[in-house]
């Protein structure tokens, strides 16, 4: 026996304004049951046929969320009757008493959220998959975590909440505080499970919403870029010129092997290999984050300033605009708004004019396209300037990636310029200890600018505090997690530091004043002029 649930309008009550009661027919049998919604309308305004207001009817979209919510929460209340009775559907008699005992004090049905749904999940899940305490306990941890994160927002989840965007949310908060992308990886598997088992029982959320959610693997060691690596992709950028140790020809790598697209992933890949941006906070990006600063002594500069809301905690975050963040970004504009970029580049040098004038170029282009709310109405600024063009991301930086398919992309591009090089890892299988190679470029990720950015600021001596500022963390901890220290850096520190133990003056004064209170027979501090404190 199962039910189905019809909308209709009383016509048998229609009121003094003309108007029918809607409500839900509930259909258990041979028996029925009407839930009314709050809503009325007029006959003549109801489609029959489709069951919703007609195009012209006056409120029809408060209608039309009103029967979607009384019949979600219907169904809801019907459905969990099912699961927990042994698959028997509830009688006339008892499902009027689950919506009685469910009505708020406004008369309508309450809302049941998303985490008592965990709670059920577990529940009904762990019986139904005889699951052992040891996992059982490991999905109450990833409830415990998807409570924590959204306390840290301040929100009360929905279905709608988990998205693409809560994926790349989620997965950067948890690698901010610490956590391993294994740990990780199991949360999120342990999400999808739940998401899963929704859709099946419920039809509460599609597919759609949370197919994409990578469960990532453990990485026994994270990579950052070297800055050779990080000339290598400004040259294919056209940035830099490579020269020859051997003579003042440019080397002979090969260039313009990149499309449009590849260049655009690459661009973004140096962006934030050069600023240190999380993901999440990149997409974010507006140019009316970019503010001029003027100072006395070291004169103009432009700078990002903008507040981090990782945590319920509003934390402003400031990001110097580097030489080579202001090229990337003039790269960038330049890519979108001429109509021959490479040549515009290679004309106007960018890599080659002095700082002050690049800061110049880049405020100029910004003020331009923010005068245009997107759209450059000016053409005679340049001739080779696209007519009217539009920055279709306006009023973000750079177009919208999403960060799994940024981080398919980066791989292949990375690939094709060359940064190829083994990686050797060593990871812990079946109790035994084994060394693993694989090319650099396929662990690549978003993250890996973040850490790389993090870790050459430390290597050239930007202090902890200033860094942090820039990072928006709160604490050393939390920074140095993203810090990268390699073999030859611990080679190089301890080299030059910890130098070869070679007796000294002071030393050999020491040693002939005890050798000689020895032959003596004294002690060593009764010898004029040695004093009391010898060593």
């Amino acid at each position: 026996m199962g039910y189905t649930l019809k909308t209709i309008i009383r016509k048998d009550k229609i009121n003094t304004n003309g108007e029918c009661p809607i409500t839900i027919r509930l259909t258990i049998g041979k028996e029925y049951y009407r839930h009314p919604i709050g809503e009325s309308i007029k006959p003549k305004d109801w489609n029959d046929l489709d069951e919703i207001p007609k195009r012209t009817a006056p409120n029809r979209e408060i209608i039309r969320t009103k029967i979607d919510t009384e019949s979600t929460k219907i169904r809801d209340l019907i459905n969990k009757f099912y699961h927990t009775n042994d698959k028997k559907y509830p009688t006339l008699d008892e499902l009027k008493k689950i919506l009685k005992n469910n009505r708020s004090e406004d008369g309508v049905l309450k809302n049941r959220l998303v985490m008592d749904y965990y709670k059920e999940f577990v529940e009904i899940y762990s019986k139904k998959k005889r699951l052992t305490i040891g996992t059982i306990k490991v999905y109450r941890a990833t409830e415990l975590r998807l409570i924590e994160y959204f306390d840290s927002l301040e929100i009360i989840p929905t279905w709608d909440t988990f998205n693409d965007l809560f994926y790349e949310d989620f997965v950067s908060y948890y690698i901010d505080k610490g956590y391993k992308e294994g740990s990780i990886g199991r949360i999120i598997k342990n999400i999808k499970t739940f998401l899963g088992y929704i859709n099946t029982n419920y039809k509460l959320i599609n597919t759609e919403k949370y197919k994409d959610f990578k469960v990532i693997k453990e990485q026994p060691d994270f990579i950052v870029f070297t800055k050779d690596e990080l000339i290598l992709m400004k040259y294919h950028l056209g940035l830099v010129e490579l020269k020859s140790k051997k003579d003042s020809n440019p080397t002979k790598l090969k260039k313009d092997i990149l499309n449009d697209r590849e260049k655009l992933i690459l661009r973004i890949m140096l962006f934030l290999s050069f600023c240190g941006l999380s993901y999440v906070d990149f997409q974010k990006l507006k140019f009316t984050d970019i503010e001029k600063n003027s100072d006395a002594e070291s004169g103009d500069s432009l700078s990002f300033v903008y507040v981090r809301q990782k945590t319920n905690i509003s934390n402003k975050v400031y990001i110097t605009l580097t030489e080579d963040l202001v090229e990337i970004l003039l790269s960038q504009i330049f890519s979108e708004t001429r109509i021959f970029s490479d040549r515009i580049l290679n004309r106007f040098k960018i890599h080659e004019s002095p700082l002050p004038q690049k800061y110049k170029s880049l405020w100029q282009e910004i003020d331009l396209i923010k005068k245009g709310n997107g759209k450059i109405k000016t053409p005679q600024i340049h001739k080779l300037h696209k007519k009217d063009c539009l920055i279709e991301n306006y009023p973000f930086l750079f177009p919208k990636v999403p960060n799994q398919t940024f981080n398919d992309e980066i791989k292949d591009v990375l690939m094709k310029i060359g940064l190829n090089e083994n990686f050797k890892f060593y990871e812990k299988r079946y109790g035994k200890v084994e060394g693993k190679s694989v090319p650099k470029y396929s662990l690549v990720s978003s993250v890996t600018g973040r850490r790389t950015f993090i870790t050459q600021s430390l290597k050239d001596g930007i202090p902890y505090e200033v860094l942090m500022k820039s990072t928006g963390h709160r604490d050393i901890k939390s920074l140095m997690r993203y810090a990268r220290i390699d073999q030859d850096v611990v080679n190089k520190e301890f080299l030059s530091k910890k130098k070869k133990l070679e007796p000294n003056e002071d030393w050999e004064r020491k040693r002939k004043i005890l050798q000689l209170a020895k032959e003596l027979g004294i002690d060593p501090t009764q010898l004029q002029g040695t004093g009391k404190h010898l060593f």
